[in-house]
């Protein structure tokens, strides 16, 4: 199970904090304990406006575990009388970060959150982004940082960066298919009625993510049944069976909700299995055809070429330098 520890500062913006708070939290109520979650702060209580306290804030921990994970939450910046990074709160936890955090552990900040981290001397060299109001004055705090004003979120080693409010939620999801599974993810996002959405530039798009910026039920639910088994060579009849829909019916709804065809949609999850499984197991490309439902190494070759440059094998040679 990961801690995950959230630092709360004055003038917190609260959905930057709530939002990704409830993914976690969602996740632990749908498959079971995967994250241990911890409000921190310098004082017990902060009051956030609009009427609402926060109470029983942990203290800033003395040592983390090794599989921690450090969310810095962002603060309302514009229009604040007194500079929240000025305060003494800010300084102490700013303190705290320079002196607690490894290289083992994992940064998330959120929007403004993102200069916090820079005013602690984390984001020296790192690729990182805030929201874009923000960043003349995160390039001013940490000249050494790398900024893209124009990503939702993005990642450098083990330090994530999002651009603010509701982008907070996007990093939250992409971090639960990267440490659970992309299934989970998926169900978390329609557990909350949001969409799941990937940074526009980034160059490892998932299909599992991908066409699923939509309400439609029971197309959701075929997606569900092919990413579960994205092995199994699904026909079209057993497809429409599962949703009560005709053949012809399911695959003219399905191209006019996601833009993507059936099969193409089948190909693109099965393909993507099999760059898995050629990164993280030491499979022959003939057993990883025949996990991936093409049957064997041919077929596999075959699919890889109508989406990549390269070839299997080149894949695994990448990923393993």
């Amino acid at each position: 199970m990961r801690d995950m520890y959230f630092i709360l500062l004055p003038n917190l913006l609260l959905l930057d904090m709530a939002g990704p708070w409830q993914v976690f939290r969602t996740v632990n109520k749908m498959v079971g304990p995967r994250f241990r979650l911890h409000m921190i702060g310098v004082s017990p209580q902060l009051e956030v406006g609009e009427g609402v306290t926060l109470a029983d804030i942990e203290p800033l921990p003395e040592q983390l575990p090794d599989d921690a994970v450090v969310v810095i939450p962002g603060l309302h910046i514009s229009g604040s009388k007194i500079d929240p990074l000025q305060t003494d709160a800010c300084k102490a936890a700013c303190h705290w970060l320079q002196h607690s955090l490894k290289p083992q552990h994992t940064l998330v900040a959120v929007c403004a959150g993102a200069l916090v981290a820079a005013h602690a001397g984390l984001l020296a060299g790192k690729h990182c982004t805030t929201h874009h109001d923000l960043c003349a004055r995160l390039a001013q705090t940490e000249p050494a940082a790398r900024i893209a004003d124009d990503r939702i979120f993005v990642q450098d080693g083990n330090v994530y960066t999002s651009a603010g409010v509701t982008s907070g939620l996007d990093l939250a999801l992409y971090l639960v298919g990267e440490w659970c599974d992309q299934t989970t993810a998926i169900a978390v996002a329609r557990d909350l009625v949001v969409y799941l959405r990937r940074s526009g530039d980034d160059p490892q798009l998932s299909p599992w993510l991908s066409w699923r910026n939509h309400m439609q039920a029971k197309i959701h639910r075929v997606q569900d049944l092919i990413c579960r088994q994205p092995e199994k060579r699904w026909s079209l009849d057993e497809l429409a069976d599962a949703v009560h829909l005709s053949v012809r019916h399911l695959t003219r709804v399905f191209r006019d909700t996601t833009g993507i065809s059936l099969h193409d949609y089948q190909q693109r999850i099965r393909l993507d299995h099999a760059k898995r499984l050629l990164s993280d197991t030491g499979h022959s490309v003939e057993r990883i055809a025949e996990l991936t439902g093409y049957g064997s190494a041919r077929s596999l070759r075959r699919a890889w070429r109508s989406e990549h440059q390269d070839s299997p094998t080149a894949q695994r040679r990448v990923a393993r330098q």
